[in-house]
């Protein structure tokens, strides 16, 4: 075991500590600090995956326990803090709504342990922003209706077929806007020159052929043709 301790798989079981933690809370009727437990997991989530990569410790041991604990922090215990707060009001379609999003994050992440996903985007809702938004619904008590809604739109999203981008892909498609959108140094239209002018032969008005002044004077402002 020892082989396998690294600074990303203790990331990773901190975010399962984390996910115990709001369980705990939430059966204690403590939701905003069960809400503020799974958010540390998130943010431990997202940073398990650089380290293993920097460190070049990518494995079958650390892909294992991370999704074991995206389902404990994202799954279970938003689930469980969501039937606590408000759907445990419906007693039967409440418990089966939470089952269902229980079991549709689970399929969710044997899918995407399979390798349908890609850097550009993801098949299907990815658990960890489903599992924040249901447990923010049950940190602010959402109405039963609503509540059951949700689970049940979250689990059906997680299980598609559509698609979602990858925050890599956002985050290249941002820098590709901003290339395109900043002056560019070989952009002769940004340094001051004309479509219509030729940099290096100007010459006086005389020496001009009739043609080209006779275009200046029709691309021109009307009054400055007259």
């Amino acid at each position: 075991m020892r082989a396998q301790v690294s600074a990303a798989n203790l990331m990773t079981t901190g975010s399962l500590a984390a996910a115990f933690v709001a369980v705990v809370l939430a059966a204690e009727g403590r939701l905003v600090g069960a809400l503020a437990a799974v958010v540390a997991a998130a943010i431990l989530d997202s940073l398990d995956g650089p380290l293993a990569r920097r460190a070049c410790a990518e494995g079958g041991f650390g892909s294992q326990l991370d999704s074991l604990a995206d389902h404990a922090a994202f799954a279970l215990a938003p689930a469980f803090m969501l039937y606590q707060a408000t759907l445990k009001m419906v007693p039967v379609a409440g418990l089966g709504a939470s089952l269902i999003f229980v079991l549709a994050a689970a399929w969710r992440l044997a899918r995407f342990s399979s390798a349908e996903d890609d850097r550009r985007s993801f098949v299907g809702l990815p658990l960890p922003p489903a599992g924040l938004v249901v447990a923010a619904a049950a940190a602010f008590t959402l109405a039963p209706g609503l509540a059951l809604v949700l689970i049940l739109l979250l689990s059906g999203t997680m299980i598609s077929a559509l698609r979602f981008p990858t925050f890599l892909a956002i985050w290249n498609g941002v820098r590709f806007d901003r290339r395109r959108r900043s002056p560019l140094p070989g952009d002769r239209r940004l340094d001051g020159v004309r479509p219509r002018q030729r940099p290096g032969s100007r010459r006086d008005d005389g020496q001009r052929h009739p043609q080209e002044r006779e275009d200046e004077r029709v691309g021109a402002p009307v009054l400055a043709r007259e």
